[in-house]
């Protein structure tokens, strides 16, 4: 994890490796009729479009093969690091994807490392969602500092530092077959 309000933390450093999940997938082809296809490529490169600028957007290439077969991969390079100067405004150097939990329960999955405090301390998404597992800094912490590794450490008001918790790393060997929830989440 890149913190760009301080510095690197690469994925390859994680602590923990029981916490990454692989998942192993094979190429994405779907034959459908040949007007579906050119509707669901138009729908595509719209949605690309939209998202030009939400942050850590993966577009999606869309090709046609053997007449009627779309071929849909997502383009998982790399995207550069802007310094904010914001403890929490994180980046993963390398593969890998932060992991929040959905009001439902399920888990979901997200390249975007803008990051924030909720009313109790939680740490969440732009969008409200707790980082999994969930990390919570308490309400007398006067700074906070994430580490290359992922740990999450609170400099207290009596001067004492606490460790809070570790920010887990999901790898996936073929992350093409993530399904979108909402821009910049999975």
């Amino acid at each position: 994890i890149w913190n760009v309000g301080a510095y690197a933390f690469d994925a390859g450093d994680v602590k923990d490796e029981s916490c990454s999940s692989l998942v192993e997938f094979s190429p994405y082809h779907q034959p459908i009729s040949t007007l579906e296809a050119i509707e669901q490529a138009r729908r595509i490169v719209l949605e690309n479009l939209s998202n030009a600028n939400t942050t850590a957007y993966k577009c999606t290439f869309v090709r046609f093969t053997n007449g009627h077969k779309l071929s849909i991969t997502r383009d998982m390079r790399q995207g550069e690091f802007v310094q904010t100067c914001r403890t929490l405004d994180l980046a993963i150097q390398g593969k890998g994807w932060f992991q929040v939990t959905f009001p439902t329960g399920e888990i979901g999955y997200t390249r975007t490392g803008i990051f924030h405090l909720d009313a109790n301390g939680t740490v969440i998404t732009e969008q409200g969602y707790p980082l999994e597992p969930m990390i919570c800094i308490p309400t007398d912490a006067t700074s906070i500092e994430v580490t290359r590794d992922g740990t999450v450490n609170c400099l207290n008001s009596d001067g004492t530092l606490t460790t809070v918790g570790c920010i887990m790393i999901a790898r996936f060997p073929s992350p093409d077959f993530l399904r979108i929830k909402e821009p910049g989440l999975h």
